[in-house]
């Protein structure tokens, strides 16, 4: 489904106020998307899932963590002994 929706893309060429035509788009995916958030959960959270699973949790105050997974970044934890 997501290969073939972005695969598709295509955007409005408007020169001066006159639609001049459309042109499809040959990257993927722009920066700044309003997909890219969805897509990253979606490719990260099985990852993230077996981090939590086969990993050893780092207590951080309160909160046992592996790793932290922020917008586009993901930070792996471990410890330094």
């Amino acid at each position: 489904f997501v290969k073939r929706t972005l695969a598709f893309q295509r955007t409005s060429l408007v020169r001066r106020q006159s639609d001049i035509g459309q042109v499809r788009l040959r990257k993927r995916l722009l920066q700044g998307d309003s997909l890219s958030p969805l897509l990253f959960v979606l490719a990260l959270e099985p990852l993230s899932r077996r981090l939590n699973q086969n990993c050893e949790q780092l207590q951080m105050g309160n909160i046992e963590r592996n790793h932290l997974i922020f917008i586009d970044d993901i930070k792996l934890l471990a410890d330094t002994e």
